[in-house]
Protein backbone atom coordinates (compact mmCIF):
# COMPACT_ATOMS: atom_id res chain seq x y z
CA UNK A 1 0.00 0.00 0.00
CA UNK A 2 2.79 2.08 1.04
CA UNK A 3 4.60 1.49 -2.23
CA UNK A 4 1.72 2.04 -4.59
CA UNK A 5 1.07 5.87 -2.98
CA UNK A 6 4.86 5.94 -3.16
CA UNK A 7 4.37 5.41 -7.08
CA UNK A 8 2.07 7.57 -7.69
CA UNK A 9 3.43 10.38 -5.77
CA UNK A 10 6.30 10.15 -8.33
CA UNK A 11 4.19 9.62 -11.47
CA UNK A 12 2.33 12.71 -9.91
CA UNK A 13 5.36 14.73 -9.29
CA UNK A 14 6.42 13.96 -12.88
CA UNK A 15 3.88 14.97 -14.35
CA UNK A 16 3.32 18.13 -12.93
CA UNK A 17 7.41 18.83 -14.14
CA UNK A 18 6.69 17.99 -17.16
CA UNK A 19 3.79 20.25 -17.77
CA UNK A 20 5.50 23.28 -16.07
CA UNK A 21 8.40 22.61 -18.45
CA UNK A 22 5.63 22.81 -21.48
CA UNK A 23 4.10 25.38 -20.41
CA UNK A 24 7.43 27.36 -19.63
CA UNK A 25 8.49 26.58 -22.99
CA UNK A 26 5.45 27.95 -24.72
CA UNK A 27 5.50 31.16 -23.20
CA UNK A 28 9.32 31.38 -24.19
CA UNK A 29 8.47 30.50 -27.66
CA UNK A 30 5.49 32.87 -28.16
CA UNK A 31 8.03 35.54 -26.15
CA UNK A 32 10.96 35.01 -28.86
CA UNK A 33 8.54 34.79 -31.62
CA UNK A 34 6.98 38.01 -30.89
CA UNK A 35 10.02 40.09 -30.42
CA UNK A 36 11.49 38.39 -33.53
CA UNK A 37 8.50 39.91 -35.44
CA UNK A 38 8.94 43.13 -34.03
CA UNK A 39 12.89 43.60 -34.99
CA UNK A 40 13.28 44.26 -38.72
CA UNK A 41 16.13 43.07 -40.44
CA UNK A 42 19.16 45.17 -40.32
CA UNK A 43 19.71 47.50 -43.37
CA UNK A 44 22.73 47.13 -45.20
CA UNK A 45 24.07 50.40 -44.31
CA UNK A 46 23.89 49.35 -40.77
CA UNK A 47 25.38 45.99 -41.20
CA UNK A 48 28.80 48.13 -43.27
CA UNK A 49 28.79 50.49 -39.81
CA UNK A 50 28.33 47.52 -37.58
CA UNK A 51 31.16 45.76 -39.13
CA UNK A 52 33.24 48.93 -39.40
CA UNK A 53 32.76 49.84 -35.38
CA UNK A 54 34.24 45.78 -34.68
CA UNK A 55 36.86 45.74 -36.73
CA UNK A 56 37.89 49.43 -35.48
CA UNK A 57 37.24 47.77 -31.61
CA UNK A 58 38.61 44.68 -32.37
CA UNK A 59 41.82 45.89 -34.43
CA UNK A 60 42.38 49.31 -32.76
CA UNK A 61 42.53 50.67 -36.32
CA UNK A 62 43.58 54.01 -36.94
CA UNK A 63 41.68 56.43 -39.04
CA UNK A 64 43.68 56.28 -41.89
CA UNK A 65 43.08 52.43 -41.88
CA UNK A 66 39.81 52.77 -42.07
CA UNK A 67 39.31 54.81 -44.31
CA UNK A 68 41.26 52.99 -46.67
CA UNK A 69 38.70 49.54 -45.60
CA UNK A 70 35.59 51.86 -45.89
CA UNK A 71 35.21 51.77 -49.41
CA UNK A 72 35.84 48.23 -49.67
CA UNK A 73 33.34 47.04 -47.16
CA UNK A 74 30.95 49.31 -48.59
CA UNK A 75 31.51 47.28 -52.25
CA UNK A 76 31.17 43.86 -50.46
CA UNK A 77 27.70 44.70 -48.85
CA UNK A 78 26.38 45.87 -51.65
CA UNK A 79 28.05 42.48 -53.49
CA UNK A 80 25.84 40.25 -50.87
CA UNK A 81 22.84 42.40 -51.13
CA UNK A 82 22.70 41.48 -54.73
CA UNK A 83 23.76 38.32 -54.04
CA UNK A 84 20.63 37.86 -51.25
CA UNK A 85 18.51 39.56 -54.00
CA UNK A 86 19.40 36.84 -56.35
CA UNK A 87 19.23 34.00 -54.10
CA UNK A 88 16.12 34.87 -52.47
CA UNK A 89 14.37 34.85 -55.67
CA UNK A 90 15.95 31.61 -56.71
CA UNK A 91 15.04 29.74 -53.25
CA UNK A 92 11.41 31.12 -53.81
CA UNK A 93 11.13 29.65 -57.02
CA UNK A 94 12.67 26.40 -56.19
CA UNK A 95 9.62 26.56 -52.99
CA UNK A 96 6.92 27.45 -55.60
CA UNK A 97 7.75 24.28 -57.88
CA UNK A 98 8.22 21.87 -55.10
CA UNK A 99 4.53 23.06 -54.27
CA UNK A 100 3.12 22.80 -57.89
CA UNK A 101 4.53 19.15 -57.85
CA UNK A 102 2.64 18.37 -55.00
CA UNK A 103 -0.31 19.99 -56.17
CA UNK A 104 -1.29 16.40 -58.24
CA UNK A 105 -1.66 14.53 -54.75
CA UNK A 106 -3.19 17.28 -52.76
CA UNK A 107 -6.89 17.83 -52.52
CA UNK A 108 -8.61 21.07 -53.77
CA UNK A 109 -8.86 21.94 -50.04
CA UNK A 110 -4.95 21.17 -49.08
CA UNK A 111 -3.92 22.78 -52.55
CA UNK A 112 -5.91 26.27 -51.14
CA UNK A 113 -4.60 25.81 -47.46
CA UNK A 114 -0.72 25.30 -48.82
CA UNK A 115 -1.26 28.42 -51.23
CA UNK A 116 -2.54 30.48 -48.39
CA UNK A 117 -0.10 29.62 -45.60
CA UNK A 118 2.51 30.40 -49.06
CA UNK A 119 0.58 33.70 -49.01
CA UNK A 120 0.78 33.99 -44.83
CA UNK A 121 4.84 33.96 -45.49
CA UNK A 122 5.12 35.69 -48.24
CA UNK A 123 3.54 38.61 -46.04
CA UNK A 124 5.66 38.14 -42.95
CA UNK A 125 8.79 38.09 -45.08
CA UNK A 126 8.14 41.56 -46.65
CA UNK A 127 6.51 40.33 -49.89
CA UNK A 128 9.29 37.70 -50.17
CA UNK A 129 11.96 39.76 -51.38
CA UNK A 130 15.30 39.92 -49.43
CA UNK A 131 16.91 43.04 -50.16
CA UNK A 132 20.06 44.59 -49.43
CA UNK A 133 20.39 43.83 -45.64
CA UNK A 134 17.57 42.16 -45.20
CA UNK A 135 18.22 37.65 -44.57
CA UNK A 136 16.05 35.14 -45.20
CA UNK A 137 14.42 34.10 -42.57
CA UNK A 138 14.60 37.11 -41.06
CA UNK A 139 18.24 36.46 -39.17
CA UNK A 140 21.66 37.11 -40.37
CA UNK A 141 23.69 33.40 -41.49
CA UNK A 142 25.33 31.82 -38.56
CA UNK A 143 28.81 33.30 -38.40
CA UNK A 144 28.51 36.72 -39.79
CA UNK A 145 28.97 40.34 -37.92
CA UNK A 146 26.68 40.93 -35.26
CA UNK A 147 28.15 43.03 -32.81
Amino acid sequence: MIVMKFRIAIVLSLTVVFFAGAAAGWAYGRKENSSRAQHPPPRQEDMQKRVVEGLQRDLELSPEQIAKMEPIIVETWSKIGELQKTTGRQIREMVRSQHLRFKEFLSDTQWAKLQELDARRSKRHGGGTNGPGSFPGGRPPSGGPRD
